[in-house]
């Protein structure tokens, strides 16, 4: 029985080495022994994939030393000899933070390691459990670099993120929402409870109902609304917000953003405000085309005034050269017939001032220049208070006075200034085409000047949008007509291609500021609406019959000479040619300027990847006619 017993230990003993070995050789550790004298006794197959050494006998028998940086050698011999006569067993040495290694090529590397004290038969020995840490601080430092990068971009984007643990309802802002909101952190703290605060009150039951059906239908929302400042100032922000839940269908937190998007919806206001000014013109400029009936034209110009100004009412007084009288032609928005009565002369009242003096008349408070006011009975019966009166010049002669009221205080921009001489312009033309209808064409040509400028500052305006790529409209633009020139447009033609390249990318504005403006990759739902910016430029513009003409830039400037472009995948010739032009030089100065994520191209490295694109995405003809032209450009400036 003892005799089986020995040989049963025995066998165990043998099953235990055995599976220790097969541990300690397949262990992507380093494993590594050392005796007293610091020499390497041990050195498994972990050790020299991490060290990168073929074989352990290469360093078997030699000091320690081998495998460290040689700035640290002695540090760490004085460490494992104050280690040998400690009467500790086992110790971590991450008292440094990072133990360094030195592989067998020199290079070092970042690693974690353990050592314990072995005694036998009176010897001491070290074993030493290492393990490489490189990719692990790649990936620590990377984090750390994308967490400094994920805070500057909310910066630079008015973007902060905020928390609410719905277990203590404890609320947590970013710094990025605190400067949006314009308030101390301390201050937060102290007297403010809940977001809901700073929500125009217009908006809070709006917020609230957004968020409640949010965590009841377990969906995240996204909806755009505003904030009252502390000194009344509006904002706008795009707020977001997803709600997380237990297994047991508890809401845990809700983890949200909020952008500040004000800047970017007074450029699109704007920009709305132009485009309704520019269809205002076109109203009255076919009503001017289209009849010869005065008083028709003139109450076409007076709705789009009391639209496009919002005012209460307008009318327009005609010049009568043959009684130096300004008299009632058509008004709109008045209570009574008592506009109609309307004789002034030259002089005689703010309309007969406006007239004699060829300038816009303004008065704030009729009621407070009541004795200034010559027809008494309009005031009393209309509830009138704000004045403007802007003459009626065609040709450099007076022909009349546009009149507007409101029935309450008023302060105007100078755009609505602006386009209330606009308009007055536009009715003198209306009557001076009623007797000179001959000199029509000439007064259509000024229009249409007005129209570019007014395009000219729209696209403007869209550059705000994007300070990233402020002033790429006006570029684009500019080389765009030097090569449709080069390539034979006719200058008729030209006029079309100049609003073309100028409204480009005016169809972003149908994508919604949650994917135009998404910090992060966008998925493939959000591509396809991104792709549909061309079908909304056609959209938006093609019931102004001026712009119709302009259109096949912002239809089709991303259409491809092989059909893999959108949103129609024309090919070839079917792609119009200001389109095939236009692809050409928004690659070139899309690649010729700085951004933040890159530095601008150089020339030759740009010649080269639209040359290498040639027959595929571009037009090979065009790329031809461009590279020649930027070649002469070049040689002219040499």
């Amino acid at each position: 029985m003892p005799k089986h017993t020995d040989k049963l230990y025995l066998n165990e003993n043998e099953e235990s080495n055995a599976l220790f070995s097969a541990i300690l050789h397949t262990t992507h550790d380093a494993v590594i022994a050392i005796d007293h004298n610091q020499n390497i006794i041990l050195f498994n197959q972990g050790a020299k994939q991490i060290f990168g050494y073929n074989t352990s006998s290469e360093v078997i028998g030699q000091p320690l030393d081998i495998l460290l940086p040689s700035a640290l050698s002695e540090i760490h011999r004085a460490y494992v000899r104050k280690f040998s006569e400690s009467a500790i067993t086992t110790k971590m040495m991450d008292e440094r933070r990072e133990v360094l290694g030195r592989r067998r090529d020199g290079t070092i590397f970042p690693a974690e390691a353990s050592i314990a004290k072995v005694s036998s038969d009176g010897k001491t020995f070290f074993s030493v459990i290492l393990r490489d840490v490189t990719e692990r601080k790649h990936i620590e430092k990377m984090l750390r670099e994308n967490e400094r990068n994920l805070i500057e971009s909310q910066r630079i984007a008015h973007l902060g993120h905020w928390q609410l643990d719905l277990t203590n309802n404890q609320l947590e802002w970013s710094d990025e929402i605190f400067r949006i909101f314009e308030i101390d952190p301390k201050e937060f703290g102290a007297t403010y409870e809940t977001f809901l605060e700073f929500v125009h009150p217009e908006d809070r039951q709006f917020v609230n109902n957004a968020y409640t059906d949010s965590v009841k239908n377990k969906t995240p929302y996204d909806i755009v609304h505003r904030l009252l400042m502390k000194d009344g100032r509006i904002k706008f922000v795009n707020e977001r917000c997803e709600t997380f839940f237990t297994d047991d269908g508890k809401p845990l937190c809700s983890l949200g953003t909020v952008q500040d998007i004000t800047e970017r919806k007074r450029a699109e206001a704007e920009i709305l405000r132009r485009l309704q000014n520019i269809q205002a013109l076109q109203k009255i400029d076919q009503a001017i085309a289209g009849s010869l009936d005065l008083k028709l034209t003139l109450n076409v110009v007076l709705e789009q005034t009391k639209t496009e100004l919002k005012v209460d009412a307008a009318a327009i007084l005609l010049f009568n050269p043959h009684v130096q009288v300004l008299e009632f032609a058509a008004g709109i928005g008045f209570y009574t017939k008592a506009i109609e009565k309307s004789r002034l002369r030259l002089g005689e009242g703010h309309g007969g001032r406006a007239a004699s003096e060829r300038k816009t008349v303004s008065i704030a408070n009729l009621l407070e220049n009541n004795n200034q006011f010559v027809r008494a009975a309009l005031l009393a019966d209309e509830g009138l208070v704000t004045y403007f009166g802007t003459p009626l010049i065609a040709k450099g002669q007076v022909r009349g006075v546009l009149e507007v009221f409101h029935r309450s205080p008023f302060t105007p921009s100078q755009d609505w200034l602006d386009f209330l001489e606009v308009l007055a312009g536009q009715s003198a033309v209306a009557v001076d085409n009623a007797s000179l209808f001959a000199d029509l064409q000439h007064s259509n040509t000024e229009l249409f000047n007005a129209y570019d400028s007014t395009i000219e500052g729209w696209s403007r305006a869209l550059d705000l949008r994007d300070k990233e790529t402020e002033g790429h409209t006006q570029r684009v633009t500019e080389l765009t007509l030097k090569l449709a020139r080069a390539s034979g447009i006719s200058e008729q033609e030209l006029r079309h291609v100049q609003r073309g390249a100028l409204l480009h990318d005016i169809g972003k504005m149908g994508v919604p500021d949650a994917i135009l403006l998404k910090p992060d990759k966008l998925t493939d739902e959000e591509w396809i609406i991104m792709r549909k910016h061309p079908v909304f430029a056609f959209e938006l513009l093609s019931p102004i019959a001026y712009l119709r003409p302009a259109l096949d830039i912002p239809y089709c400037h991303h259409e491809k000479w092989d059909g893999s472009g959108y949103p129609r995948g024309l090919k070839g010739d079917q792609i119009p040619l200001a389109a095939r032009l236009f692809s050409v030089i928004d690659v070139w100065d899309a690649l010729r300027s700085d951004r933040p994520y890159r530095q601008a191209w150089s020339v030759e490295r740009v010649k080269e990847h639209i040359k290498s694109l040639s027959g595929t995405h571009f037009d090979p003809k065009a790329v031809d006619l461009f590279l020649n032209m930027i070649s002469e450009e070049e040689k002219n400036a040499g």
